[in-house]
């Protein structure tokens, strides 16, 4: 009777640290998982950024484009006249 105790015993105490050590690593997983998600998170607000940054060189751009077709054309009346 007292062998089977000592076994159950055994067998309880490699359970509970069987069930310990897939606690750490649930624990692990869960910090690791909240890492990747600030990162997402950062990733998403650069990606808005550049694509806000974009669209501005875009309308730079074109403002640029505009104000060099005013300047040949004003050039062109002065060569005119």
């Amino acid at each position: 009777m007292t062998a089977t105790i000592n076994h159950e015993r055994q067998e309880l105490k490699a359970a509970n640290k069987q069930l310990a050590e897939w606690d750490a690593e649930l624990n692990q997983l869960h910090e690791r998982n909240g890492d990747l998600g600030l990162k997402v998170q950062m990733l998403e607000q650069e990606l808005k950024e550049v694509q806000r940054d974009r669209e501005a060189n875009k309308k730079l751009g074109s403002d640029r484009r505009r104000i060099s077709r005013a300047g040949r054309l004003a050039q062109s009346v002065k060569s005119a006249a």
